[in-house]
């Protein structure tokens, strides 16, 4: 299993709904009805980002930017091993 982490922006549409975007990952991106419920649901999206991107012996390891993660205060993180994913409980 390896363990990935990526700073998130976290911010409200018009509606309301907190959106969730990757910097580092442009196409991944997620939303809940609250801030706790869209956390929780980026950490899947970004487990499935992840798991799109890496194959057996890839070498697939991404960097994380140290300046978006300080300028987000938002870091998301998922587990991901083969046959599935296991999000983590966001930090923020």
């Amino acid at each position: 299993m390896r363990s990935f982490t990526y700073p998130a922006l976290v911010r409200r549409d018009q509606a309301g709904r907190y959106l969730v975007t990757f910097p580092d990952l442009p196409r991944c991106a997620t939303d809940g009805p609250t801030r706790a419920e869209a956390l929780v649901e980026a950490a899947d999206a970004l487990g499935e980002a992840i798991a799109h991107r890496i194959t057996p012996g890839s070498g697939y390891s991404p960097a994380v930017a140290a300046e978006t993660a300080a300028a987000s205060g938002v870091l998301v993180g998922a587990d991901v091993r083969q046959g599935g994913i296991v999000p983590r409980r966001p930090r923020s």
